[in-house]
């Protein structure tokens, strides 16, 4: 990882119910879900240590947990940098999370990346000068961002939109300490308060990778259309990632050694069974059996 900014910090927001992707949100939160057996917040978290974060703070709510686990064990991963999970014992929403662990981190700009995107855009090009600005990474679709000559003009109106939200954003001093004082549970409410007030916020349009996790029904299909992608796999190699993935059957390839016959097929790591698979996805750590098709094994 390159040389780090001792003044930069940055946020990874994944509280979040992950109910879209019930039910593999039962067994693990949104952020920890393995893609390619890779835990999805691990590509956010890589995006803000190659950015120059020393500092990264993670909120937590549904299986708690299992987040505060995984945040106990980076500091042997990387050396150097500090790390703290916040747990929310009721979910308090984009804003209120993020002001909770704004409060606890040291002053200065901030990177706050969403738990569930992957995307190849290095980060530092949000990173700006001014303490009173804000810059959002937007891209195509869904569209609920207005953008114009690269300023945020507003938000969630379905005639003026023209950019989707891509889930990460930086923010100044002077930015950031104002935030703290919107009481909103929503974000998107809080920087429309403030932009009633004349504070600037910007955008930078990434036309390159971009996936977010949002449905079960995704879930397998974004496996096989990642996993035929260069753009993915450069990220990867990128952030010194290794999917678990072979393209060609469509399988995780630690399953093929002892399932040769498997076809497009996830299965999670730890996880055990004998049998004939197709189209399904595998998560059980206790050993299981039979023939699958198109199913969910928890």
């Amino acid at each position: 990882m390159p040389r780090t900014d001792d003044s930069l910090s940055g946020v990874l927001l994944c509280a979040g119910l992950g109910s879209r992707l019930r039910p593999l949100t039962f067994q693990r939160p949104k952020a920890l879900v393995p893609l390619h057996g890779i835990a999805l917040a691990e590509f956010g978290l890589r995006l803000l240590l190659e950015a120059g974060c020393r500092r990264i703070a993670l909120n937590a709510c549904h299986l708690a947990g299992q987040l505060e686990d995984w945040t106990a064990a980076l500091p042997m991963r990387f050396p150097g940098v500090t790390f703290s999970c916040h747990r929310e014992t009721e979910l308090l929403g984009t804003g209120g999370g993020l002001r909770a662990m704004l409060e606890q981190l040291p002053p200065g700009p901030v990177l706050v990346h969403n738990g569930d995107v992957i995307h190849d855009c290095p980060l530092k090009r949000l990173c700006d000068a001014d303490p009173n600005r804000a810059r959002l990474l937007v891209q195509q679709a869904p569209c609920v961002v207005e953008v114009d000559q690269g300023r945020v003009l507003g938000f969630r109106d379905p005639l003026r939109s023209t950019h989707g939200f891509a889930g990460v954003h930086w923010m100044g001093q002077a930015f950031r300490a104002r935030l703290l004082d919107c009481r909103q549970a929503d974000l998107i409410e809080s920087w429309q308060e403030m932009q009633l007030e004349g504070w600037v916020i910007q955008a930078e349009h990434h036309t390159g990778l971009w996936e977010d996790l949002g449905r079960v029904g995704d879930y397998l299909p974004l496996h096989v259309r990642l996993g035929a992608s260069e753009d993915y796999h450069a990220l990867c190699r990128r952030l010194e990632l290794k999917p678990d993935w072979d393209d060609t059957l469509e399988v995780s390839a630690s399953a093929l050694e002892s399932h040769p016959d498997w076809r497009t097929t996830v299965l999670w790591p730890g996880a055990r069974w004998t049998g004939a698979s197709l189209e399904s996805i595998i998560t059980c750590q206790t050993p299981g059996s039979g023939t699958l098709k198109g199913e969910i094994v928890l």
